[in-house]
C-alpha cells in the first residue's frame, strides 16, 4: 500500500511537470505545448488505470462534443477528400482532451490559484520579449511597411489573439479581485505589459476581439458608467484619427533639394510618376488624377482601386489594380483612354516594364511576359520562374529574389529569359535589394553595397555606411533617387567604379510610398491612413480579399448544404470558385462561420453552434453561482470575456482551426471548469 502511495506520488510530479511546460510554452511554442499536454493526458490516463480512480467529471459539454466529432466523421465520409479530412478531423478532435485535462489539472483552489499565476508569469514573459522584438520593429521603422507587429513565435495574427486572451484574463482580475496589493499590483502590472503588447501586434483581429471582450465583462459586471466612458473614448479615437494622403514636388538644383509645391488628394495617392509636363497620381480608391501645373485637371474613375500606373511603350499605358488586374490605356491626343483589360494566370507580385515588353511576376504561376499592347494575347509563359517576391528588369538580365532571401539573375537573349543560363546568389538579411544598370544595390542598418554581374558572379565594387537603410532606389535623369527607413532623401550620381557619391540630401520625415525624378524636378507622396478607421475600409487589400473568401464560400456552400465538402484545405476548391481577378489564395476563408458552413455543411454548423452556445450559458451560469467568491469570480468572468473575443474575433479569422487558439481556448474554458467544481466543494465543506 505504501509503494503504492509513492508510485501516485511520482505520476503526480510527472504530470505536475508537463502542465508546467504545457503552460511555459503554451504563448510560443506549439511544439513543447503539445509535448507538455500528451505528456499530462497520457499520465492521467496511466494514473487512473493504476488506481481506478477516475479524476474526470461531466461538464454538460460531452454530447456537442459528440456530435462534433460525428459531424466531422459524416463530413469525411461524403466529402471531396477523405483521407485529407479525416486527417484534419483527428487533429482537430485530439486537442478538445486538453479540456478535460485542466478540469482535473488543480487538487484544490490554492493549486488552481499557482496554475493561473504561472501561466500569468509565463505569458508576460513572452509578451515581454515580443515587446524588445516590437521596439526594434518601431524603430527601424517597419511599421509602416508591414502593418503589422513582429512574427516571433507564430503568424502575428494568432500572436495578437493569444496576448488578446491573456488582456481579458488579467482585466477580469483588476476589475474583480479583491486580493491584497501584492497581487493587485501583479495582475495590474501584468495587464499593462499584455495591453502594451497588443497594440504592438498591431492586428485588428485582435484589437476588436479584446474590445468584444472587456466590454462582455463589463456588461455582466453591470459597469455602465465605464461602457460609456469607453464608448466615448472609442469614438473619439476613430474621429481624431486622420487619413492623410499628400502628393510632394521638389527641386533639384546642384546639391540643393527644395520643396516647392505639394497637394491632398481625396483618396490614397500611393504612385506618382511624372509624365511629359503633367504628374499622374494613382490615387487608389480614387482613381488616377491627371495633374497640371498644381491643378488636377481631370480624374479617370477605374473599376478597382488603382495601385500604380506605368507608361508600357509609344501611347501605351498599364494601371495595376487592388485586385490585381491590369487596364490597358491609350493616349491618341491630350486624354488618356481605357481601351482594355487582361489579367496574369496567378497572384501578382510585383510587374516591370522594359525593352517594350511588359514582365509580369506571378507569385504562383511564375513570369509572363507580354510582348505586345496591341496584341494582349501575344504572351510567353514561364511557369518555373515562380515563387520570387522581387523583380527587376534591364536590357541585360532579369533579376528575381525569393522569400528566403536567394537571388536568381538570368541572362536576357532577345530580351527574353535564358532559362539555362543564370546562376544564384544568398544574401543576408536585407532592407532593400534592388537592381538597376547591371548592378545590384543591397543595403540593411550597418550601410550599402554595390555589385557588379560579370561572369555569371556578383563582384562587390564599394560599400557605402553613411547610405543605411535603403527603403527605394529609382533611377532618372542620369541619378539614383533614393530614400531610407530613415525618412531621408538622396540623390545619387553612380560612377563608373559604382561608387554611391552622394549629391545632396533632405530630409522628408515620412517614408514615401513612392517617387519620381524628371528634369531637376522630383515627386514623392506620403500615405498616413488611420488603422483603426482601415476595419471599415473595404479597399484594404486584407479586407478585399475577406470579402472575396466569403462571396467564394457561399457559393461552395450552396453547393454542399448538408454535409460540407469535407475538414479539407480550401485552397483548390476556392480556385474553382473564385472570380477570375481574386488571386490571393488561401486554405480558409478567414471566417468560422462561413468556412464551418464550407466544410461540415448545415448540419456540422448547427453542431458547432450547438457547442459554443453550451460554453456560452456554462461559462455565465458558473460566474453567477461564483459571483462572490474570490479567485474563482474573476476567472470565471475573464473567461466570459476570452470565449466573448474568440466569438467575435472569429468573424474576421479562422480561428477555430488554428490549433494555438484553440488550445489555450480549451486550456481556459477546462480550467474554469474544474475551479467552478473545486469552489463548490470548497464551500460545501465550509457548510
Amino acid at each position: 500500500m505504501k509503494a503504492n502511495k509513492i508510485t501516485v506520488k511520482y505520476i503526480d510530479h510527472a504530470i505536475l511537470f508537463f502542465i508546467i511546460l504545457f503552460l511555459a510554452s503554451l504563448t510560443n511554442s506549439i511544439f513543447i505545448n503539445q509535448v507538455g499536454y500528451y505528456g499530462a493526458l497520457l499520465l492521467i490516463l496511466c494514473r487512473y488505470f493504476y488506481t481506478s480512480e477516475n479524476q474526470f467529471f461531466k461538464t454538460g459539454l460531452e454530447l456537442p462534443f459528440l456530435l462534433l466529432i460525428i459531424a466531422e466523421i459524416v463530413s469525411s465520409i461524403f466529402g471531396l477528400n477523405q483521407s485529407q479530412s479525416f486527417y484534419f478531423m483527428l487533429k482537430r478532435v485530439l486537442i478538445i482532451p486538453t479540456f478535460y485535462v485542466f478540469t482535473v489539472a488543480a487538487r484544490n483552489i490554492n493549486k488552481a490559484k499557482i496554475l493561473f499565476n504561472m501561466f500569468v508569469i509565463f505569458s508576460i514573459i513572452s509578451w515581454t520579449v515580443f515587446l524588445y522584438f516590437a521596439f526594434d520593429f518601431w524603430i527601424h521603422n517597419r511599421y509602416s511597411l508591414a502593418s503589422s507587429g513582429p512574427a516571433i513565435y507564430q503568424m502575428i495574427i494568432t500572436t495578437s489573439e493569444l496576448i488578446s486572451f491573456t488582456v481579458i484574463l488579467l482585466f477580469a482580475f483588476v476589475l474583480n479581485e479583491k486580493a491584497n496589493w501584492k497581487y493587485r499590483i501583479f495582475y495590474m502590472a501584468g495587464f499593462c505589459i499584455t495591453l502594451l503588447a497588443l497594440l504592438a501586434s498591431f492586428k485588428r483581429t485582435g484589437w476588436v476581439g479584446t474590445a468584444a471582450g472587456i466590454l462582455a465583462i463589463l456588461i455582466t459586471k453591470k459597469q455602465w458608467k465605464v461602457i460609456a466612458v469607453g464608448s466615448i473614448a472609442v469614438i473619439s479615437l476613430f474621429l481624431i484619427e486622420k487619413n492623410e494622403s499628400t502628393v510632394f514636388e521638389y527641386s533639384f538644383d546642384k546639391s540643393k533639394i527644395e520643396l516647392i509645391n505639394s497637394f491632398e488628394t481625396e483618396g490614397r495617392a500611393y504612385n506618382a510618376i511624372f509624365e511629359m509636363d503633367t504628374i499622374i497620381v494613382s490615387d487608389f480608391e480614387n482613381g488616377l488624377l491627371i495633374v497640371h501645373n498644381n491643378e488636377i485637371v481631370y480624374r479617370i474613375n477605374m473599376p478597382e482601386a488603382v495601385t500604380e500606373f506605368r507608361k508600357w511603350r509609344d501611347n501605351f499605358y498599364v494601371a495595376h489594380l487592388a485586385d490585381k488586374r491590369f487596364i490597358l490605356f491609350k493616349k491618341p491626343g491630350s486624354e488618356l483612354q481605357k481601351i482594355d483589360e487582361f489579367i496574369s494566370p496567378g497572384f501578382v507580385r510585383s510587374f516591370d516594364i522594359a525593352n517594350g515588353y511588359l514582365y509580369v511576376n506571378d507569385l504562383d504561376s511564375g513570369l509572363t511576359i507580354y510582348r505586345n499592347p496591341f496584341e494582349l494575347n501575344d504572351t510567353l509563359r514561364y511557369p518555373m520562374l515562380n515563387k520570387n517576391i522581387i523583380m527587376t528588369v534591364d536590357s541585360a538580365h532579369i533579376f528575381f529574389v525569393s522569400q528566403s532571401n536567394e537571388a536568381k539573375i538570368y541572362e536576357l537573349e532577345n530580351y527574353l529569359p535564358s532559362v539555362d543560363n543564370y546562376f544564384n546568389y544568398q544574401f543576408d538579411k536585407f532592407t532593400s535589394l534592388n537592381y538597376i544598370n547591371n548592378l545590384v544595390i543591397k543595403s540593411d542598418w550597418n550601410g550599402t553595397s554595390v555589385y557588379d554581374i560579370k561572369h555569371g558572379m556578383l563582384n562587390e565594387l564599394s560599400t557605402n555606411s553613411m547610405l543605411k537603410a535603403i527603403h527605394k532606389v529609382k533611377a532618372g535623369d542620369g541619378k539614383l533617387l533614393i530614400t531610407t527607413l530613415n525618412k531621408l532623401l538622396y540623390v545619387i550620381e553612380l560612377d563608373s567604379s559604382g561608387s554611391l557619391n552622394i549629391e545632396a540630401d533632405y530630409s522628408l520625415g515620412y517614408i514615401p510610398s513612392s517617387m519620381d525624378i524628371e528634369n531637376s524636378k522630383i515627386i514623392t507622396t506620403n500615405v498616413i491612413q488611420g488603422r483603426l478607421n482601415s476595419i471599415f475600409d473595404i479597399h484594404s487589400p486584407n479586407n478585399f480579399v475577406r470579402f472575396a473568401l466569403w462571396k467564394a464560400g457561399w457559393k461552395m456552400f450552396k453547393d454542399h448544404p448538408i454535409f460540407g465538402v469535407g475538414d479539407i484545405d480550401l485552397a483548390f476548391l476556392y480556385k474553382k470558385y473564385k472570380r477570375n481577378f481574386d488571386k490571393e489564395i488561401h486554405g480558409h476563408l478567414h471566417n468560422n462561420y462561413i468556412n464551418i458552413l464550407v466544410i461540415l455543411g448545415l448540419f456540422g454548423f448547427i453542431v458547432v453552434m450547438f457547442l459554443f452556445i453550451k460554453i456560452f450559458t456554462a461559462n455565465n451560469k458558473i460566474y453567477f453561482g461564483l459571483k462572490e467568491i474570490p479567485f474563482a469570480s474573476s476567472f470565471a468572468l475573464g473567461t466570459i470575456g476570452v470565449f466573448i473575443s474568440f466569438i467575435v474575433s472569429g468573424f474576421f479569422e479562422w480561428n477555430f482551426g488554428d490549433h494555438e487558439i484553440m488550445t489555450m481556448l480549451w486550456f481556459i474554458l477546462g480550467l474554469n471548469f474544474g475551479i467552478n467544481k473545486l469552489a463548490i466543494k470548497q464551500s460545501n465543506n465550509r457548510m
